[in-house]
Order: C-alpha cells, then sequence, then structure tokens
C-alpha cells in the first residue's frame, strides 16, 4: 500500500494554516486524483491535524471527501483517527 504526505503549515505558524489554504487543499485533492486514477479500487485518506470550517477550502473538501477521496481524517477526533484505523485494518 503507498502512502502519500501532503505538507502544509505550521498551525502555529499561520493564520491559515495546513488544508485551510485553498492551494494546500488543491494539492492535496489533486494527489488523491492521481492515486485515484493508478490504484482505482483503494481508498485514498487525507490526514490533517487542521480541516477547514469554512471558505472555500471547505466547500472543495466536501465536493471531494466521498467521490476521489475515501475520508479526510482530523487526527484531533478520537472518532476520526478510529474510522481510520479500521479501514486501514480491513484492507491489510
Amino acid at each position: 500500500m503507498k502512502y502519500y504526505k501532503v505538507l502544509g503549515s505550521d498551525p502555529n505558524s499561520s493564520k491559515r494554516p495546513a488544508l485551510m489554504r485553498t492551494d494546500t487543499m488543491k494539492k492535496a485533492i489533486s494527489q488523491a486524483y492521481q492515486f485515484h486514477r493508478i490504484y482505482p479500487n483503494l481508498p485514498f485518506f487525507i490526514v490533517s491535524n487542521v480541516l477547514p470550517i469554512s471558505g472555500n477550502s471547505k466547500c472543495m473538501m466536501q465536493l471531494a471527501e466521498g467521490d476521489i477521496v475515501y475520508k479526510f481524517v482530523d487526527v484531533t477526533s478520537v472518532s476520526d483517527l478510529d474510522e481510520f484505523v479500521r479501514k486501514i485494518k480491513s484492507l491489510q
């Protein structure tokens, strides 16, 4: 199984860190699209400690999730992490 890492800014150094930035969200979704085209039957997760709560980045996230992105995972959410681990274990 392949894993990809999308780099974002440190949440302590920016008012719009990580996936709250539209350019970072676009890059993440673009990588998901590439992965989905090569491995159409494998789920692609985007894991972050900061997910957008409004704006264009949130809109892009909502459109991609359940389509080319299986799930955006918030590592600060126990339920998101539990679901992520269950899905990964089911693929092994």
